[in-house]
């Protein structure tokens, strides 16, 4: 364990913390060089019991903003071009009433705050002029859809392409430290805990902090008879499959009354069980990104919504595919039977999301794969 702590420390030295680094550690209460940003969107807790913003086994990864938080009625102050600032820390971090607050519930744009950006001609952080005016974040005053904290470029992978940040922000420390929710807003963010970052990119691994999560098709009002996660799709093999959900068609379910509303709190409660298909069987507690980096490797077949029944079915009823949650070729477990296993995988083949690589898999493999060896 010393050698451990020798090898380390002179990395640790070397680097130096942005500002953004040191402010994360200190809403999460932890020292820097012993801070979580190595360790990003890695999860500590049961995830079991956390329905909605698990982190697992999320199947939406790319670090977007979905189109409900990118349209949430931001306070901001207007820049030419039409887009917003919509962090009161965007182009600097104090003004003449001390430091402007950049995580939490305070850290939103203020009258004042903008004001003055407007007249010291400030320059926001993508390179435009701040010149208001404010928006006081109600309906028809808003910088919705507007906030230029999305389009603002970041270093990715090795640092040598630039890619799009791509969320407006996100709240830290739901579900656990090392990671944003970003699919939910500002204000579901303070009632569950958490403190609002305007900034979930992690500059010292040059990827993003978003955690995956699961949209789908609420059945109830509330999480008891879960979410439909999936809508028939057809390859490009030309296969019948079942893909992730869309908006579009949850909304013609939500008309015919199938289910209730559309929700991006999804996570651990789908209806029909999803994974990664191994050939024997699905890892359902696998989440997409780290089954994208597995099938690179060869380590899985692909994505699949045939791996049973999902959490709110027990996961435990005959023909169940998921070898960590209730199946065993043995017939222990779930009652299955080799035989069974074997049936359920030649259907698996016809029925999987998609047989080719995620298109975001390259881009996000070395943290894949840090999912997978720390979870």
């Amino acid at each position: 364990m010393m050698l451990f702590f020798v090898m380390l420390l002179p990395a640790a030295a070397q680097y130096q913390w942005s500002e953004e680094e040191i402010l994360f550690a200190e809403a999460a209460g932890l020292d820097i060089p012993d801070g979580v940003f190595a360790e990003g969107r890695q999860l500590y807790t049961d995830r079991s019991a956390m329905t909605g913003f698990s982190g697992y086994p999320g199947i939406t990864y790319d670090g977007i903003s979905p189109p409900e938080i990118l349209n949430y009625d931001y306070t901001g102050c207007g820049l030419e071009g039409g887009k917003c600032m919509c962090s009161p820390s965007g182009a600097g971090s104090m003004w003449s009433g001390g430091r402007i607050p950049s995580y939490g519930a305070e850290a939103v744009m203020t009258q004042e705050i903008c004001d003055e950006l407007v007249a010291n001609s400030s320059v926001s952080k993508s390179g435009k002029a701040v010149t208001g005016p404010f928006y006081d974040g109600t309906s028809g005053n808003s910088c919705a859809g507007k906030c230029e904290e999305p389009d603002l470029m970041r270093p990715s992978g090795d640092g040598s392409t630039m890619v799009a940040k791509g969320n407006v922000g996100g709240c830290y420390q739901v579900p656990t430290h090392g990671a944003c929710s970003c699919h939910i807003t500002i204000d579901e963010c303070t009632d569950l805990g958490g403190l609002w970052m305007w900034n979930c990119w992690s500059p010292s691994r040059n990827a993003t902090m978003c955690n995956a999560f699961t949209s789908g098709c609420k059945v109830a009002d509330d999480d008891s008879e879960g979410c439909i996660c999936h809508e028939p799709c057809t390859l490009a093999s030309g296969r019948s499959s079942n893909c992730p959900i869309t908006k579009a068609h949850a909304d013609e379910l939500i008309v015919n009354g199938t289910c209730k509303r559309w929700s991006h709190m999804c996570d651990n409660n789908c209806t029909k069980g999803h994974g990664c298909y191994g050939g024997g069987g699905c890892t359902c507690e696998t989440d997409r990104q780290t089954c994208d980096t597995m099938i690179a490797d060869g380590d899985a077949v692909m994505w699949s919504f045939s791996c049973g029944g999902g959490p709110v079915a027990g996961m435990t009823h005959e023909g169940h595919m998921c070898t960590d949650l209730g199946y065993a070729g043995h017939g222990s477990h779930g009652g299955g039977s080799h035989s069974t296993a074997t049936t359920a995988a030649s259907d698996n083949s016809s029925n999987a999301t998609d047989d080719a690589m995620d298109s975001n898999t390259a881009r996000f493999g070395v943290l894949a794969v840090l999912f997978y060896t720390c979870a």
